[in-house]
């Protein structure tokens, strides 16, 4: 998704020196989009719609991509965060980044559909996130000021889980994963 496509559905305000952040960051650690994009892929790879006898050859047609008779990109909120994908949320430190996202998983695992009045599509109603500054008694203290607003019964947010320990990150990702699929991960800083 491109940042014209968020610039123009979302606000006039350009988001450059965001986007330019965030590269800043991931550039610095060992956790790259290209990385996370490739497990992504390999955890959600669904079946290849192929046209050829030969089972070994991963290839799909125009024909049989036309004939799916896509109109939209399957989004989790609308217009602007994907089903499928990675999207990255930067900005200056303390401007709300974290409490932005926690609350978005909050409302996903919640069941709410709207998301500060965006459409929610999840069909999971579970979400990942993984904490690397705040550890358990912090997130726990937060949680419970942002349901002040979302006012959701606890056991509603079951399909929430936090990481803190990211010394194995991947693999207990794939371990949740296993178990069951999210409708979104957050990785709350890409830095190790």
């Amino acid at each position: 998704m491109s940042a014209e496509y968020i610039n123009t559905c979302l606000t006039d305000r350009p988001l450059g020196h965001y986007i330019a952040n965030a590269y800043k960051v991931l550039a610095e650690t060992e956790i790259t989009p290209a990385n996370i994009m490739a497990h992504v892929d390999q955890l959600t790879a669904a079946p290849v719609m192929t046209d050829n006898e030969d089972k070994k050859k991963k290839s799909v047609s125009a024909t049989n991509l036309l004939n799916r008779q896509i109109e939209d990109i399957p989004c989790l909120v609308e217009p602007f965060l994907q089903e499928v994908g990675l999207a990255c949320i930067a900005g200056s430190s303390d401007t709300g980044k974290s409490s932005l996202l926690r609350y978005l998983c909050m409302c996903i695992a919640s069941g709410k559909n709207n998301f500060l009045g965006f459409n929610i599509k999840a069909k999971r109603r579970r979400a990942i996130y993984v904490s690397t500054e705040d550890d358990a008694t912090a997130v726990a203290y937060l949680l419970r000021r942002q349901n002040r607003e979302l006012n959701a019964d606890p056991s509603r947010l079951k399909g929430l889980e936090f990481i803190f320990d990211t010394g194995n990150l991947l693999q207990d990702i794939d371990g949740i994963l296993t178990d069951a699929p999210v409708d979104i991960g957050h990785v709350n800083k890409l830095k190790s």
